[in-house]
């Protein structure tokens, strides 16, 4: 694998830096609490890593709340053009 796409895929997720940063905490248990208490998805790898989209970060962070504030269509339903202003 190249460099350039080593660096993307790794971009995709915060880093464990970043991870310590935004929970405060360095134990893994510690920062799973954390990220539960405050209903943030993530998952924990193979490697026990902590993985957090960056892009789901940055919305979470910025106020929107996820589960109101942005629809998602069902994949079965066709976008309604009509309702566009």
């Amino acid at each position: 694998m190249s460099l350039i796409i080593q660096n993307e895929i790794a971009s995709e997720f915060l880093t464990d830096k970043e991870v310590i940063e935004l929970t405060g905490f360095e134990q893994r248990g510690k920062q799973i609490d954390w990220l539960i208490n405050r209903q943030w998805a993530f998952s924990v790898s193979g490697k026990n890593e902590i993985k957090i989209s960056r892009w789901y970060s940055r919305i979470k962070m910025s106020g929107i709340n996820i589960n109101n504030d942005i629809h998602v269509s069902g994949g079965d339903q066709l976008p309604n053009f009509n309702k566009a202003s």
